[in-house]
This record gives structure tokens, C-alpha cells and sequence, in this order.
């Protein structure tokens, strides 16, 4: 009885264990949405390519560039997320609230190590005790960009709304074609009633 105890608690630590690391090798959720706006985007910056194939090192990009790639970043994510909402159809609602509950604040695909284009040189400066100015402005530059992408994540509700004005505005064409068409299917009708009575 004790060797079956001890090979149960193996199994479930060996499990447990096994879970973690399925977990730690999966893509960082936000990932889909960086490749999304460069493959969408014609003739990305060649920085802001730079800064996505260099993420893994500790190289500090100027932080003009990286203003203008952060602002290109957030100008499309708005489309990848309504993109990924409406790709879910029937169930948008759903998906809609399941992103609202993938932001979690304080991470940031740049701050995640889980993510492809983690920034390794911005955990290495935050706890950096004396920064220099342009290093100050580098981890000010992730900071503001990641608080702006989480709160996109709260601002998904104008899709669903969009997408019931759409079905309203489908629905009353539909109407109008229908009351287009109506008087002349019953004339139609009339016709067709009166030559049959007539001629037979």
C-alpha cells in the first residue's frame, strides 16, 4: 500500500511538472498580434523590424525609433484585435470578453519573457539604480507603451457594437428589398390568376 502512495505522488509531481513546461513552451498570447500588424503593414520602418529580430538582446535602440515603432504598434493593434473578435463568429461576445481577461496589468509582451519579442535590456534597467537619461526615457517609452495596449484590450465593446449596426442595416435592406418587390410579385400574381380563369 505504501509503494502504490509513493508511485500516485510521483505521477501527480511528475504530471504537475510536466503541465509547467507544456505551459512555459507555449507562444505569448500577444505574440499573433505584433506578427498580424507587420505582415499587414506594407514597408514597415527597417528599425522597428530591428527592434522585433533584436528583442532577445541587450541593445537599446534609439528611443526616437522606438517612439515611432510603439506608435505604428498601437495605431494597428485596434484592427488585430477586431480582427481575431470577428474571426470567432457566432461567439464574438465571448471572444471579446476573453480578451479582456487575457490583460493582465503589468505585463507587456515586451516584459513577458514568454514572448518572442521580449526586451531583456528593460528588466535589466528597471532595477538599475542610476540610469542615464536615455535609459530613463527607454524604460518610461515600455512602460507607457504596454499601459496603452492593456487598456485596448478594455476597448474591444465599439466591435460588437459595430457589428450589431451592421446586422440592423442588413436587416432593413433586406425589408426594403422585400417592400420593393412585394407589389410586383402580387401583380404577378394577379395576372397569372386572371389569363388561368380567363382561358381555362
Amino acid at each position: 500500500m505504501k509503494y502504490l502512495k509513493l508511485i500516485a505522488l510521483f505521477t501527480v509531481i511528475h504530471t504537475h511538472a510536466y503541465g509547467q513546461i507544456l505551459d512555459s513552451e507555449k507562444p505569448h498570447y500577444f505574440d499573433k498580434y505584433i506578427e498580424g500588424v507587420f505582415k499587414t503593414i506594407e514597408n514597415p520602418p527597417a528599425e522597428c523590424l530591428k527592434l522585433l529580430e533584436e528583442s532577445d538582446e541587450s541593445k537599446m535602440l534609439a528611443n526616437k525609433y522606438l517612439s515611432i515603432c510603439y506608435t505604428l504598434i498601437e495605431n494597428e493593434i485596434p484592427k488585430q484585435l477586431k480582427f481575431d473578435i470577428l474571426n470567432h463568429s457566432p461567439h464574438e461576445d465571448r471572444r471579446a470578453e476573453e480578451i479582456k481577461n487575457e490583460a493582465t496589468f503589468g505585463t507587456c509582451y515586451r516584459k513577458d519573457p514568454t514572448s518572442k519579442y521580449y526586451a531583456q535590456l528593460y528588466t535589466d534597467l528597471e532595477s538599475k539604480p542610476n540610469k542615464t537619461l536615455e535609459e530613463n526615457v527607454y524604460v518610461v517609452n515600455i512602460n507607457s507603451h504596454c499601459s496603452n495596449l492593456h487598456w485596448m484590450h478594455f476597448e474591444t465593446d465599439y466591435v460588437i457594437v459595430e457589428r450589431e449596426t451592421q446586422k440592423k442595416k442588413r436587416r432593413r435592406a433586406t425589408f426594403s428589398t422585400i417592400g420593393v418587390l412585394a407589389p410586383t410579385y402580387i401583380l404577378v400574381f394577379i395576372l397569372v390568376f386572371t389569363y388561368t380563369w380567363n382561358y381555362t
